[in-house]
């Protein structure tokens, strides 16, 4: 082969390859729907971007977003909308105090949202933008790099209702977390409609591909149809502990409060999923894929601390965690009295009975203050009608 067409393909290849590495960008996204009339919704999409490793040429060419609609019934497409972008809003969503921040993490929003007219029908009709890749420094999924997302949202069908808007996530996360320092972070949703909200954790999705980074069914490549594919966690990641930790990630079903206490530095894809209820029946879910940024920072004070989530006893020990604090203050929670405080490191503090108890403590010193909160429901001996003389302690 002659030279000139060796050096070609060579040229050709690295260009191949480039251009598969401009769709490194993806931290997360969130679809929304409101209904504003009959048959017509104001359809959103918010896409987060990585603008610190992201790619500028795969964040140029999401300029304008390719929405697909199904028909949730049979999984065929009934139209494909173009979308596009406002922004970017740079995010600085920070949760700790006493902190000399990192230089190396930056989120960019990206909002997509237009008026449609779409007939759900009796089967509704499924919302999705399919886009490729995410940063391929990711620790908890399979080959992240070539590994795409799909963000979705179900518009019900006349068999569930005619009237609903999703609930909507009222914030995001920070921009980062750090290892060693505990995360509380309210991730509740408000529903328009006012139905009951239900939290849990969810398995993203995957879509498109390195080779179709941006699929439209024509010259891109072809759409992924639903049911759609979740990705592959990696080991020992999986949907119950998505990034590790001690605690690991969890997320009340009731209030939608986030917590996990990172040990591990990396890039960890997280799932939250919100449920509605109307009169007992499941009507509608909002899905939040995300990428968490673990970072081990430099503190000036950590204000933290251990106990029993439930205590089987009317007697709670605290277990003191906080780093580089020289004093203490306590407030156990006890609405009976004014006394419920302490300023030993380590205390213990007897409650009047049953019952959720919200527990403070603040820690400083001649740099800085913090304060870490905790929840602890006492319950003593609760008898269950499970034969003679039993009792069971949750």
């Amino acid at each position: 082969m002659p030279k000139f067409f060796k050096s070609t393909i060579l040229v050709l290849s690295i260009l191949a390859l480039s251009s598969q590495s401009w769709a490194t960008h993806i931290v997360g996204g969130d679809f929304y729907y409101k209904k504003i009339g009959t048959n017509l919704y104001t359809i959103t999409l918010k896409l987060y971007i990585d603008c610190e490793n992201g790619n500028p040429n795969a964040i140029q060419s999401d300029a304008t977003a390719i929405i697909s609609i199904w028909d949730a019934g049979t999984s065929n497409l009934k139209s494909l909308q173009y979308f596009s972008r406002t922004g970017p809003k740079r995010l600085n969503k920070l949760h700790y105090k006493c902190l000399i921040p990192p230089q190396d993490v930056c989120v960019d929003e990206y909002v997509y949202t237009r008026d449609l007219t779409i007939d759900p029908g009796k089967d509704g009709v499924i919302i999705s933008f399919q886009r490729c890749c995410r940063n391929n420094s990711i620790t908890n999924i399979i080959e992240p790099e070539s590994t795409g997302a799909t963000y979705w949202v179900q518009i019900p069908g006349t068999d569930v209702t005619n009237n609903n808007s999703s609930a909507v996530f009222k914030e995001l996360p920070p921009n980062y977390l750090c290892t060693d320092a505990p995360l509380k972070f309210d991730h509740s949703a408000v529903d328009p409609d006012g139905d009951s909200l239900v939290y849990e954790l969810y398995q993203p999705y995957k879509g498109a591909s390195r080779n179709q980074p941006r699929p439209d069914n024509g010259a891109n490549g072809q759409l992924q149809r639903p049911p759609f594919y979740t990705f592959a966690w990696k080991s020992p990641y999986h949907t119950n502990d998505q990034m590790g930790g001690d605690p690991i990630l969890k997320i009340d079903s009731r209030t939608g409060e986030l917590t996990v206490t990172p040990k591990n530095e990396g890039q960890f894809v997280i799932g939250i999923k919100v449920k509605e209820y109307r009169n007992g029946v499941l009507i509608g879910e909002t899905l939040r894929d995300y990428q968490m940024n673990v970072k081990k920072c430099t503190f000036d004070l950590i204000a933290a601390f251990a106990a029993p989530t439930y205590a089987c006893s009317d007697t709670v020990h605290f277990t003191n965690k906080s780093y580089k604090a020289s004093d203490y203050f306590w407030d156990f929670g006890d609405p009976t009295t004014d006394s419920d405080t302490s300023s030993e490191a380590n205390p213990s503090y007897i409650y009047p009975g049953d019952g959720d108890y919200e527990v403070k403590l603040y820690a400083w010193n001649t740099v800085c203050n913090d304060e870490y909160t905790f929840i602890v429901r006492v319950r003593t001996k609760i008898k269950f009608d499970l034969g003679p003389d039993l009792y069971f302690c949750n």
